[in-house]
């Protein structure tokens, strides 16, 4: 099949009618899993350079960020954040789709042990370590940070992705700020410091408050990975950025303006 790039460009029916005259199956799309599976792809045009390239934009054909769906929740609030930004974005499980992507997020709330499984169940563990391998850039939100680590004592025996050296942990009993013991999980809002310059975080003021839910949190084996500490009666190991590997403990997509400024950050990232 021969995918032709349907982007309102003029002159696709004719080529579209020129190649089924010789007998080829052509499908005029602007569907990237069609596309990308397509045997070969025909971008026609007539019209004005910067138009063409504004429709392309728009549709999402010049670039796109993957969000690994992998039914571990909050898949749409990422998504619709992305998207007000103006961001083309794929929710998908498709190996070729999330291994051709210019960026992918693992978003997940839940246990560690039911996502790793979900993870493995659909062939992602792979993809995701030759995602990361590829030199793509790679943002994990709240249960995706964990997951990019070793293990969970949420889950004892079940690994992790192993991506980042560290262990996840669980908020120790009764812990307290003073005379005031603290909820367990942690749910709201909290400042963030940060002990090292980050592209993440970049444009982000010391002390900015972004939104928390968890009852376990990270201790990162190396302390050059951390990008961002928080504290709730311990040290709260928030983000991290290693590389291409980027990672959040919290939401920047409940963030309001500051998680908007850390996910724009990311999706400038190439």
């Amino acid at each position: 099949m021969t995918g032709i790039i349907d982007y309102d460009a003029g002159n696709v029916k004719s080529v579209e009618k020129a190649l089924q005259f010789l007998g080829e199956s052509v499908s005029v799309t602007r569907n990237p899993e069609l596309l990308l599976s397509a045997d070969r792809v025909v971008l026609p045009g007539v019209g004005a350079f910067g138009a063409a390239m504004e429709r392309l934009d728009r549709y999402g054909l010049t670039g796109m960020t993957g969000i690994i769906d992998y039914d571990a929740g909050n898949v749409k609030s990422v998504e619709k954040a992305l998207q007000f930004l103006g961001e083309s974005v794929s929710v998908t499980r498709n190996p070729e789709l999330l291994l051709s992507a210019d960026r992918v997020v693992l978003p997940g709330v839940g246990a560690f042990g039911a996502a790793m499984e979900r993870l493995d169940r659909y062939g992602l563990t792979d993809v995701i370590h030759r995602i990361t391998d590829q030199g793509t850039p790679f943002l994990g939100i709240c249960l995706g940070l964990q997951l990019l680590f070793d293990e969970s004592e949420e889950s004892p025996g079940v690994k992790g992705l192993g991506i980042l050296p560290g262990n996840i942990v669980r908020f120790p009993e009764g812990i307290s700020v003073g005379d005031q013991t603290l909820k367990v999980p942690q749910i709201g809002w909290n400042d963030l410091h940060f002990p090292k310059e980050s592209r993440l975080l970049k444009g982000v003021p010391e002390g900015s408050f972004v939104y928390f839910v968890h009852s376990y949190y990270l201790r990162a084996a190396d302390f050059t990975d951390v990008a961002a500490t928080t504290e709730y009666g311990v040290t709260v190991h928030a983000a991290v950025e290693h590389d291409n590997v980027f990672a959040c403990q919290f939401h920047p997509e409940k963030s309001d303006k500051v998680g908007l400024q850390i996910l724009k950050n990311f999706i400038s990232f190439t």
